[in-house]
């Protein structure tokens, strides 16, 4: 008589597979639900930290009454994940997801919202194609969010791996937080919007912005902190102060020697004073403008420099 086996179980406990059967499985499953699970158990938390995450676009957008996220994942083709976190009048947070979930929570809306944004960014292996921020005025210092880039500032094996970083802050010190806490070997372009007047000297000192390739910026830059920008292949400045004809003639001196240089627009605080530039640089003024062609040694392009009252234009043809 043959002995019984063991009873077939009609469902697959997923805690007793092995580690590797069960990455396989998490890989598959997009943010929300690998959130989800790292609720679960520690095991669970542990695996999931472990995987590749990659998202093209990671949006972040901070009001004084709302927190919102936008996640859009390289291998899904549905729409974007839209995450807000709403403050209500019982000071509850109001979490919707895709605009139709709501769900009424008993704690702090900005609480929450850092809370998920911080286990989003925890796994080791995550890798962002565009991060944008938008610190609304109306929320002056959202210092929990950004503390989260403080502490991956701190652990430099850490720090998320991203292309493009699209900032729009209320200060140079909250830019500076988060620009700390990216990578600059994978980091190409960074875009910023400071809307205040203070000095911006020290984002331009980070070794991110330093290995960036390009560069767009709206915010006050003194012009004795344009020669942080000698290395960057395409830039646009929208308020250089106090710039005069030996700014000028060094960026063009350091552009015609970069063999990387594509275009740099400036605009300026105060008009300029045509005359006065093209006496002293020796440049060519008619109807108060200076363009002028300078041909590259050893190459067969050339750099193309205009000047009017507001704008400085270079670029290499």
């Amino acid at each position: 008589m043959l002995e019984e086996g063991p009873p077939i179980p009609e469902s697959i406990v997923l805690p007793v597979l092995p580690s590797e059967v069960l990455c396989e499985i998490f890989e598959k499953l997009d943010l929300k639900n690998r959130l989800n699970l790292r609720k679960v158990s520690k095991t669970f938390c542990q695996l999931i930290d472990q995987l590749k995450l990659h998202l093209d676009i990671l949006s972040i957008s901070v009001r004084s009454d709302c927190v919102r996220y936008r996640f859009n994942e390289s291998f899904s083709f549905n729409k974007d994940a839209l995450v807000s976190y709403n403050n209500n009048a019982s000071k509850e947070c109001i979490l919707e997801y895709d605009c139709s979930k709501k769900i009424a929570i008993q704690e702090n809306f900005m609480k929450i919202a850092v809370n998920d944004l911080s286990s989003v960014l925890k796994p080791s292996k995550i890798q962002i194609s565009s991060l944008y921020v938008n610190f609304h005025v109306s929320h002056k210092n959202p210092a929990e969010l950004l503390e989260i880039f403080r502490q991956k500032s701190g652990q430099k094996t850490r720090r998320l791996q991203l292309r493009q970083a699209y900032l729009t802050v209320n200060s140079a010190d909250q830019a500076i937080s988060i620009i700390s806490g990216l990578e600059s070997k994978t980091l190409k372009t960074i875009a910023i919007n400071v809307p205040s007047l203070e000095s911006t000297e020290g984002i331009w000192q980070l070794e991110q912005f330093k290995q960036a390739k390009s560069a767009e910026i709206s915010a006050i830059v003194e012009a004795s902190s344009l020669e942080n920008f000698y290395n960057l292949t395409s830039c646009m400045i929208n308020a250089v102060k106090s710039i005069e004809a030996q700014h000028i003639v060094q960026l063009r001196d350091a552009f015609m020697e970069s063999a990387t240089f594509k275009y740099c627009n400036i605009r300026v605080t105060d008009s300029l004073n045509i005359d006065e530039i093209g006496k002293i640089a020796k440049m060519r003024v008619v109807d108060q403008k200076i363009s002028e062609v300078y041909p590259i040694a050893n190459a067969p392009n050339s750099l193309r420099l205009r000047i009017t009252s507001s704008q400085i234009e270079f670029l290499r043809m």
